[in-house]
């Protein structure tokens, strides 16, 4: 009689266990193909934007789909520390990620545009996006390290 009741009970433990599989991998992703994280601390080092933002650091928490200031610099945009500059963060296949960029909190009018993240190397990340104006907006953020 218990052996009627095991092959279900397995069956619905298998079922559940696939199901949580395929939930986490339609997690948002900071990671991309198991290789390279953006975890960790990013400073702006180079944009194409007058020296808006340049210095400014930001900091990706592992398995949060943002990236938030932790210090700022050259502060035209008007971010404030805390403010979430990457958000939506997801990895693509190709490699890198799409995310929405914080293009500027200025007038208590909080605007972000949509972007893509190229993997230059391990350190080093290159942001393609738009300023508030609509004006291309190319930025390489450098990883801090300790």
């Amino acid at each position: 009689m218990k052996r009627i009741y095991l092959i279900p009970a397995i069956v619905l433990l298998a079922s559940s266990l696939f199901t949580a599989c395929d939930t986490l991998n339609k997690l948002p992703t900071n990671t991309n193909g198991g290789v390279f994280s953006l975890n960790g601390s990013w400073t702006l080092s180079t944009t194409n934007d007058a020296s808006a933002e340049l210095g400014t650091v930001i900091t990706v928490l592992p398995v949060v789909g943002t990236g938030s200031v932790k210090a700022l610099a050259n502060n035209s945009y008007c971010y404030r520390e805390g403010d979430v500059v990457w958000k939506d963060l997801k990895s693509i296949p190709a490699g890198g990620f799409t995310l929405n960029q914080l293009a500027g909190a200025c007038n208590g009018t909080i605007t972000y545009k949509e972007a893509t993240i190229t993997i230059e190397n391990n350190n080093l990340v290159k942001v393609n996006s738009k300023t508030v104006a609509g004006a291309a907006l190319v930025q390489e953020w450098k990883r801090v390290t300790n």
